[in-house]
């Protein structure tokens, strides 16, 4: 049978028709009745049905066949921007290839960015299977993330780049989901080739689009882009791309159905409005909004979580009465021939801040980075923001009479640490009877102190002493988002080092609710830590 017109988009699907694929309804209708009679998302009410474009790609999928009958696609690639129903899509396919698959003792995988998603994924397929009806087939090991089928011999496991292993699996069907957030391309590399050896054997990668145009994902898209123009005629690569256009008004309606096949459904355009004037606010957000609204790659330098253009604007000589300011230092350091760097944060009135800023690094670690492109340490010396110490080691003595030196000449509340250093530092100050912090590096301590960060540099409340090597590590933050939406700075995913901001974070994390007078801050009651 001859496809539908509709299932006729690209020249490698001209091309599919020549070679001798064609069409099957019985296998296009089995996977969206399959979907619509036995899936049960947890949040939706009353009988579920699939939405235009998820049943034009399941159909797609499922109905386009080889000339020998099997699949015409190995691989399919959906690119789509958040709240459109990806997790569902993946719970659907992965419920169906374990139950009515084509394949002899099927295996099916999905493969998360994390244990979170990981957890999520299996929690809906579970839902799905735990019905009364099927419930009895199915034997459900939740620590495991894994569902059996005995009487099918088959075998469903939920896996998380960040946990799993899935080396040397032989797996009928593999679903990949928001591949753009993978950090590295392990996982993917372990599951791309484990379906080979399948007739019918499926690779499906999900995403929404990202900020690393270098990364595995990012070559994937691209050949979609190019199945999807024409330009590759690989029969057995499918392609779905939702995006707006890389240059769009982002106030184009046009441009948000684009990206947003389930608008108007799941969610509506006054809403999605709203979503857009409230992202406006924040230079951070919207770029955000671009990347996961709109489905817009964007560019590594645009991905920057400070604005450091509006942070140079706050350049400022010593405000007249700093030395009466209550002031926290924030100290973050190098345990190798990395830089090691101090801020102190100002609290003044109007709610403005006050930021100074030093570093220090071994004469080694110059000798390392001399290897590399990256700008050089000598030059953030010669404008001096940083020292470089003699030898392979930073000299501790030194930042240790700096930081006793601040403590004299300023009110210093506090000093603020990361946990898991310096903790000999640490006890020398307090045998000054210096205040000493210690700041968790998660999500949960620096979310409030990022964004409150973020908004006082685009309000012109952060002052400072027009530190280099500041300005540079705030300009390579790049952020990790937990699924809550709280942040924090991401060493991983930075571009070089954000030492020098963390320092900031830190002091600015104290320093943000103690304008006037030293008192305990907002974060310290979400658990911040007090050394004894």
């Amino acid at each position: 049978m001859r496809p539908p017109d509709w299932a006729i988009r690209t020249k490698a699907d001209e091309a599919a028709i020549a070679a001798g694929c064609y069409w099957s309804q019985e296998h296009a209708d089995a996977i969206t009745t399959f979907a619509e009679r036995i899936f049960r998302p947890q949040y939706i009410g009353g009988k579920f049905r699939l939405l235009e474009w998820q049943t034009r790609f399941l159909q797609s999928l499922y109905g386009w066949r080889s000339p020998q009958g099997t699949r015409r696609f190995k691989m399919a690639n959906l690119h789509i921007s958040k709240k459109q129903g990806k997790t569902l899509l993946v719970s659907v396919i992965s419920a169906y290839e374990l139950m009515r698959s084509e394949d002899v003792s099927p295996f099916v995988a999905t493969g998360s960015v994390s244990k979170e998603n990981a957890a999520q994924v299996f929690n809906e397929l579970k839902n799905t299977v735990s019905q009364p009806s099927l419930k009895k087939f199915c034997k459900i090991t939740p620590h495991q993330k894994r569902i059996a089928i005995p009487k099918l011999n088959a075998e469903y496991r939920s896996l998380a780049s960040d946990g799993d292993t899935a080396q040397g699996l032989n797996i009928s069907a593999c679903i990949i989901d928001e591949a753009h957030a993978h950090k590295n391309a392990g996982l993917y590399d372990s599951l791309r080739h484990s379906t080979i050896a399948r007739t019918n054997g499926l690779l499906i990668v999900i995403s929404t689009a990202g900020d690393d145009v270098t990364g595995f994902y990012h070559s994937i898209y691209s050949k979609s882009k190019r199945v999807l123009a024409g330009e590759d005629l690989d029969i057995s690569h499918y392609a779905e791309v939702y995006e707006a256009d890389a240059e769009a008004d982002i106030d184009d309606r046009e441009q948000w159905r684009k990206a947003n096949p389930s608008l108007g459904v799941s969610f509506s355009e006054a809403q999605f409005a709203l979503d857009l004037d409230a992202a406006r606010r924040d230079v951070t957000e919207l770029l955000r909004f671009r990347r996961y609204r709109l489905n817009q790659w964007v560019r590594p330098d645009e991905a920057a979580y400070f604005d450091v253009r509006a942070f140079d604007q706050g350049k400022s000589p010593e405000p007249e009465g700093l030395r009466q300011a209550p002031a926290w230092i924030g100290v973050d350091l190098s345990q190798t021939v990395d830089p090691s760097s101090i801020s102190v944060c100002f609290a003044l009135p109007g709610g403005r801040f006050y930021v100074r800023s030093w570093a220090w690094v071994a004469r080694q670690g110059v000798v390392e980075r001399n290897r590399s492109n990256l700008p050089r340490y000598e030059q953030f010396e010669a404008e001096g923001a940083l020292t470089i110490t003699p030898g392979d080691r930073i000299d501790d003595k030194a930042i240790l009479g700096h930081l006793l030196d601040l403590v004299k000449r300023y009110r210093v509340q506090a000093v603020v640490f990361d946990p898991y250093s310096a903790f000999m530092m640490m006890g020398a100050l307090e045998a000054e009877a210096v205040t000493v912090l210690r700041m968790s590096q998660t999500h949960r301590y620096y979310s409030g102190p990022m964004k409150d960060f973020g908004k006082a540099i685009l309000e012109g409340r952060i002052l400072h002493d027009g530190s280099a090597w500041l300005r540079y590590c705030l300009s390579n933050v790049r952020v990790d988002e937990a699924r809550d939406g709280s942040i924090r700075p991401a060493r991983n995913r930075s571009i070089d080092k954000i030492d020098g901001a963390i320092a900031t974070l830190m002091a600015f994390s104290q320093a943000a609710s103690a304008p006037a007078e030293s008192r305990l801050s907002v974060y310290d009651q979400r658990g911040l830590m007090f050394i004894d």
